[in-house]
């Protein structure tokens, strides 16, 4: 059931709907907490519900650090 929930929100996040991607990957979480991925992708989805603009092509995911 998880991996089935967390496609579908990944799914929301590849079509940048950032606001129902984050509600699937919260709802995730209140059921897996521990879930690293949801959380992740939870966050992302709320820096860019809360960007001013946002980058060229925000599907993808740029990482500053490792």
């Amino acid at each position: 059931q998880l991996a089935e929930r967390f496609a579908n929100a990944i799914d929301l996040f590849t079509q940048c709907k950032w606001k129902e991607a984050s509600r699937d990957f919260k709802s995730i979480l209140k059921d897996y907490p521990q879930d690293g991925p949801s959380r992740y992708h939870a966050s992302l989805c709320q820096q860019r519900l809360q960007a001013e603009s946002l980058p060229e092509n925000p599907r993808v995911i740029n990482m500053a650090q490792k």
